[in-house]
């Protein structure tokens, strides 16, 4: 029989008594912040940048911060049944508003106060838009909740989830920190968000295999971590066409449709207000190179100097070819393509003008 050294022995004691001591302080850390949010003190607050800077007092470490903020926002926050029949939309300060003044909202109230107060205590966090699975069955409704970085780290929770939940047809307030930075490869079990990068997972999966639960997943090994540092660099125009590339998967249900359709309407109405952006700024140095031009004839009927009306004319012709290479030459809507060859032959015409003027007057 092969001896084994004592001294290993004791080392993995000492190391596996030690890990336990950790996570049972950090669980007894967590209890603790939990109560201390559901307390009178903290519950009246209702201003997110006093809840903030409170909680940034009391506490040093960001996953500590986040906790906080996260129990606040889950245990003072109820779900407001009566809301899911207004079709009205709101931004996110109108979100955080009005979950804060009534403390009752759907879930994108809930994310919109936890994305609040992580962003005011400079904790990197992310809304996170997607559809669910509960008790086996898909719930094809649009649903969110939030990512955070935490020491260069992705993390999942859901602070709607962690509040409570519907008992014969009303809300009970049930506070569960399950849903608290719950691990990437168990929150995939009903969590399902539109842009796989955020499952947070090498091997995301399909959602033909989260509808049809065949666990399919999306070729490749996937660097999640790279891929949403470059998102979040993106406009966000550029944000949602890379989400509705990641989207499309060959797959079509009725669970996508309702993001599909807005990244859809969102990117037609955002190309059409870049290309009318681009349209006005050329049609500002279009006209600014017709007051060049007139400058030029005007010294030209003056007899001013040749080199001041070259001068004129020169300046008109460097205005006029930003400006011609100012206009969009794609993703032009039809509503606006008729408008945008007016401005070409415009510039076209000017440019006879000038060439016309350098030939003839000198």
């Amino acid at each position: 029989m092969k001896a084994i050294k004592i001294s290993s022995l004791i080392t993995v004691s000492i190391t596996f008594m030690l890990a336990a001591a950790s996570l049972t302080a950090d669980a007894q850390t967590g209890a603790a912040i939990d109560s201390l949010m559901r307390t009178v003190q903290w519950r009246q607050k209702n201003n997110p940048e006093r809840i903030a800077a409170d909680i940034m007092m009391r506490w040093q470490g960001e996953e500590e911060r986040y906790r906080a903020a996260f129990a606040w926002t889950a245990q003072n926050i109820r779900y407001d049944l009566a809301a899911l029949r207004d079709n009205k939309l709101y931004n996110h300060q109108e979100l955080v508003s009005n979950a804060l003044r009534k403390r009752m909202a759907l879930c994108e109230g809930y994310v919109a106060v936890l994305d609040s107060l992580s962003s005011l205590m400079g904790i990197e966090a992310f809304k996170v838009p997607g559809y669910t699975r509960w008790q086996g069955k898909l719930q094809p409704e649009p649903h969110h909740w939030i990512a955070v970085q935490l020491g260069g780290t992705w993390y999942l929770s859901d602070p709607t989830w962690a509040s409570g939940g519907i008992v014969n047809g009303r809300y009970s307030a049930d506070y569960d920190t399950l849903w608290f930075m719950k691990p990437p490869d168990k929150m995939i079990r009903s969590h399902m968000p539109y842009d796989p990068i955020w499952q947070l997972l090498t091997q995301p999966l399909t959602h033909r295999g989260f509808v049809n639960g065949d666990g399919s997943t999306l070729p490749g090994n996937w660097q999640f971590n790279d891929s949403i540092a470059v998102y979040l660099q993106k406009g966000m125009l550029d944000k949602h066409l890379a989400e509705l590339r990641r989207i499309r998967q060959g797959f079509s249900h009725l669970s996508l449709q309702p993001r599909i359709s807005f990244l859809e309407q969102s990117v037609k109405v955002q190309q059409h207000n870049a290309v009318v952006e681009l349209m006005r700024q050329s049609n500002a140095l279009f006209n600014t190179a017709v007051g060049a031009y007139n400058d030029a004839v005007e010294a030209y009927n003056s007899r001013r100097p040749r080199k001041q009306v070259l001068a004129s004319l020169i300046r008109a012709g460097q205005l006029l070819e930003s400006a011609g290479a100012m206009l969009p030459k794609q993703n032009v809507p039809d509503s606006l393509r008729d408008e945008l060859s007016l401005m070409r032959r415009q510039i076209r015409d000017l440019e006879e003008r000038l060439s016309e003027a350098e030939s003839k007057w000198y």
